[in-house]
């Protein structure tokens, strides 16, 4: 099975790119991952600014569940991993007065480490477009770079394979789906 993590920040497009890539590889028996943060927000978990050492740790539990359900797939594809509160959880640290401990942030990052493990590529999803406002996300670009910056850290510390798309959400695709056709070989 090949795992694709597909990892940027907030309203960047990382759920349309892996629903193209689902329908791009739709001849494949694809599980597709794109709900959880959007699920635990609903939940009354706040993420961004916000978020608690409660609501990461629901995150973790609801990614780990949905990594574990998919072992019966040709390919899996998540528009986000344990990398992105991780990388959230560092700005924010760094940026509001955070209410979650540097070692629990410290314990997401030994998970995350094991958790990439299981992943064949990640795809970065830069910061293009402007975000569409949804009333659930925080606004502000300033943010945004912040996280999309603390992400390409963490992937450049550990040496993570990732390649970073661009362009049209169908250029985005034709690059993404370029590179997962090369680990089918």
């Amino acid at each position: 099975m090949i795992r694709v993590a597909i990892a940027g920040s907030h309203g960047v497009g990382k759920t349309t790119l892996a629903c193209s890539l689902a329908n791009h590889y739709k001849n494949l028996k694809v599980t597709l991952n794109t709900q959880i943060a959007r699920s635990l927000i609903r939940k009354g978990y706040p993420l961004g600014k916000e978020a608690t050492a409660e609501s990461y740790v629901q995150y973790i539990i609801a990614q780990l569940s949905a990594e574990q359900e998919s072992s019966n797939c040709d390919l899996f594809i998540s528009d986000r991993t344990l990398l992105d509160p991780l990388s959230y959880a560092i700005v924010n640290s760094k940026t509001v007065d955070s209410v979650v401990p540097q070692s629990f942030i410290e314990m997401m990052k030994r998970i995350w480490l094991l958790e990439l493990q299981q992943y064949s590529l990640y795809i970065i999803v830069p910061i293009e477009f402007s975000m569409q406002r949804d009333g659930v996300r925080p606004e502000g670009n300033e943010y945004r770079a912040l996280v999309e910056s603390q992400m390409a850290q963490l992937l450049e510390e550990y040496h993570v394979r990732y390649i970073r798309v661009s362009g049209t959400p169908e250029e985005r695709n034709t690059q993404a789906a370029k590179t997962i056709d090369n680990l089918f070989i």
